[in-house]
């Protein structure tokens, strides 16, 4: 493996790492997580029927987005990929080279979490959730 594929792969990790680790974070706790990274907090807008809130971090070829329940705590992530910017094929390649693969979820199992292919409005969304 080359110098250059390896460097991919541990941004992999680390893309992973974070949207398994913002869960059951709070506010609080993601920002101080991400302290040199563009954060934005939004509120429910309940004029356009939007009554979550959530928080996206931005990264410079990634959004990861902190879906928060009642409490303010994150009960799910997802990242959003520049793919102007972003190998898709390569992070797909990666997911199915190091983690199990189950087709019922459409993703991937990664140890107490799922990472789940999502179509999300014009998009697609790579969606972390915590296993029971």
């Amino acid at each position: 493996m080359n110098n250059s594929n390896q460097m991919q792969e541990y941004y992999f990790t680390t893309l992973i790492s974070f949207g398994q680790m913002v869960i059951g974070c709070n506010k609080s706790r993601i920002w101080k997580l991400f302290p040199n990274n563009e954060i934005i907090d939004y509120k429910p807008i309940p004029e356009e029927n939007i009554d979550e809130c959530w928080v996206e971090i931005y990264f410079e070829d990634a959004k990861l987005l902190c879906v928060l329940n009642e409490t303010g705590s994150c009960i799910n992530s997802m990242f959003f990929f520049d793919y102007k910017k972003f190998d898709m094929r390569s992070f797909i390649e990666y997911c199915n080279k190091y983690f199990i693969s189950n087709s019922f979820i459409k993703g991937w199992e990664i140890r107490n979490y799922s990472l789940t292919v999502v179509p999300c409005h014009d998009d697609i969304a790579f969606l972390f959730t915590k296993s029971e």
